[in-house]
């Protein structure tokens, strides 16, 4: 979404102490497709104020000059995100993206904007009951199988619930019998903390590893 910028002002009117500024951070509450157009008006507003756009360039048709500091942007655009859509920024967008236009901030948030403001409201439940459906494939290793898993999950929507519901998906969806009761058997660490999807990851690669040295 380009920022129309009057030919009246200059430069310097857009001068701000970095230390004073307040990265806007998006929220997954509520309205989100609303939320994120807020939020992205507000990161373009951060950004002008952040100085990483060259307003003497034209937003539409200048684009390449007129985000002067892409890397920058990408990160400040990163540390905005909550941790469930930066899972989908990291299983789901980042893929999408070709490697010559990953340094492109602009690509970035078109990607999002068109994940969270998508209004044809039958995608959820489809998006839920591929994840919920879906399996290990025979011979798709741990690593793999955690990264369909989380890349299904980032679409799902689940909030506070996404590593919880995740974990016990990871483990539902294993092809091993042995590997699965294993990780079953309690759902708590010895300091009776519930187990993250993480930790479930960590013990199936341990049983992984295990039998292919004992295979070997």
């Amino acid at each position: 979404m380009a920022v129309a910028i009057s030919p009246t002002l200059k430069l310097e009117d857009f001068k701000w102490d970095h230390g004073d500024l307040k990265r806007p951070e998006l929220k997954l509450v509520g309205n989100v497709s609303e939320n994120f157009k807020n939020f992205e008006l507000r990161f373009n507003d951060y950004c002008i104020q952040a100085n990483y756009r060259n307003l003497a360039k034209d937003p539409v048709t200048e684009r390449v000059d007129n985000y002067k500091s892409p890397l920058l942007e990408i990160s400040a655009l990163r540390s905005s995100l909550p941790d469930e859509a930066l899972s989908v920024l990291r299983y789901t967008i980042d893929p999408q993206i070709a490697p010559d236009d990953k340094k492109k901030p602009w690509i970035w948030m078109d990607k999002l904007r068109a994940h969270y403001t998508d209004t044809s409201g039958g995608s959820l439940l489809t998006d839920r009951f591929k994840f919920w459906t879906s399996s290990q494939a025979l011979h798709e290793s741990i690593q793999e199988w955690e990264v369909k898993v989380r890349q299904a999950s980032s679409l799902c929507a689940y909030g506070d619930l996404t590593d919880e519901l995740t974990r016990d998906k990871f483990i539902f969806g294993l092809n091993e019998d042995h590997t699965r009761t294993e990780l079953l058997k309690t759902r708590v660490k010895p300091d009776n903390s519930k187990k993250t999807l993480q930790d479930v990851v960590a013990e199936a690669r341990a049983i992984e590893s295990a039998k292919q040295t004992k295979t070997n």
